[in-house]
């Protein structure tokens, strides 16, 4: 009699080897198995834990979402089975980096006439690769300033700060994207600015004998 013997050869590629937090990894199976026992099941363990596991075909899609405070290195796993059960490892290294952790701060005062100018001190941390530039976006006329970062060493002042003066009545905001030399980034938006505009009016009589007061009411 003729015994068969299956083999499955694991092995895959990713779409890069450094990620940020958050972004999505794609990983593409590169496994061989015998014609007559094809490929028939591929799972990913991405090293982290808890583990996450990625079972979705031959093309599969994972994002670390879970903060980390250092660049981590996991090892993916990849196990292949063909259609009778025999199955097979592959293993390749994936860096992870933390996206920067926005800090700005809130001015003091918050509330003003316009036209309001306020400067307020960037005070973002990074975890993971320097920091490269900030884009700060205003809500009362759509401008965008694209500012780099200035090293510095505390107890230095700080000199990463913004000036903007805000003319619009009501509440206004500046949302603030930080990007480090990787390209990780991330947003902190809604900074709060309200604008406050005195309406100024008065009532009085519009007819009066000569001699008399003229007697007027604030109303503003």
């Amino acid at each position: 009699s003729i015994v068969h013997v299956s083999q499955v050869n694991a092995n895959f590629y990713y779409s890069t080897d450094s990620i940020c937090q958050g972004d999505t990894l794609v990983m593409f199976d590169n496994s061989t198995s015998w014609l007559t026992h094809p490929l028939a099941d591929w799972e990913f363990n991405m090293g982290n834990t808890p583990p996450g596991i990625v079972n979705m075909g031959d093309t599969a899609y994972y994002a670390y979402t879970a903060p980390i405070f250092q660049n981590e290195t996991y090892t993916i796993t990849l196990t292949a089975t063909n259609s009778i059960g025999c199955s097979d490892d592959a293993t390749l290294p994936i860096i992870v980096l933390p996206t920067p952790f926005p800090i700005l701060s809130l001015p003091d005062p918050s509330v003003g006439c316009a036209p309001f100018p306020v400067t307020l001190t960037n005070n973002t941390m990074s975890f993971g690769m320097p920091i490269d530039y900030f884009i700060y976006e205003y809500s009362d006329n759509a401008t965008i300033d694209t500012i780099d970062y200035i090293p510095f060493t505390p107890p230095n002042p700080n000199p990463n700060t913004v000036t903007h003066s805000f003319t619009d009545e009501g509440f206004n905001s500046l949302t603030m994207t930080v990007v480090d030399v990787f390209g990780c980034y991330a947003v902190q938006s809604s900074v709060p600015i309200t604008i406050s505009k005195p309406f100024a009016s008065f009532s009085m009589d519009n007819v009066i004998c000569n001699g008399d007061s003229l007697l007027t009411t604030n109303t503003s």
